[in-house]
């Protein structure tokens, strides 16, 4: 799991091509999703979340969920935008596993904990999302069998729709 993890965080895509429809490779992926969620939740623990129980297991299981739902979404929406509406010839499995090894570089959010008062928390943020967004391009790409704009439209518009879940939830939660 680690190894195809960091070959993924750096851009390798032919990681995607050893992904199989194996159940251990699912396993794998999930794996590295959960990794990125307690990284995520282990992060924004010390973030007080208005309206949310202020206990730490609670802190830390919001947005561990959310990741966890994004992924699941993101995955999705590659597939109906790619394979059902641009010709793409991936199914949603094998989606999903492409884009859960892709969440490899998610782990850096871990660090937010360490600069959550200042900019450079926001920073560390922003970029292990980007760079996640660039690795599920290159998943997406790969495992698609297709050309970059049609890897860039499907995972972009995913990605977005979780960026608004996680913004929405976790990041400016509404008080109702």
């Amino acid at each position: 799991m680690l190894p195809k993890a960091v070959r993924a965080a750096m851009l390798d895509g032919s990681v995607y091509r050893e992904i199989s429809e194996t159940p251990e490779d699912m396993l794998r992926a999930m794996a590295v999703v959960v990794a990125v969620a307690i990284a995520f939740g282990f992060g924004f623990r010390s973030n007080v979340i208005e309206s949310f129980d202020n206990s730490q297991v609670f802190a830390i299981l919001v947005p561990a969920s959310t990741i966890l739902l994004g992924w699941v979404l993101w995955s999705f929406v590659a597939y109906i935008i790619g394979s059902r509406l641009l010709g793409g010839s991936a199914s949603n499995r094998l989606l999903l596993r492409g884009i859960g090894i892709a969440h490899g570089p998610g782990v850096f959010m871990a660090l937010f904990a360490l600069f959550t008062d200042s900019a450079i928390g926001d920073t560390i943020l922003t970029l292990s999302l980007f760079w996640m967004l660039v690795a599920a391009t290159v998943a997406v790409r790969e495992i698609q069998g297709q050309g970059w704009v049609r890897a860039i439209i499907p995972t972009t518009i995913g990605w977005i729709l979780g960026e608004l879940i996680l913004r929405a939830f976790i990041l400016q939660p509404q008080v109702a």
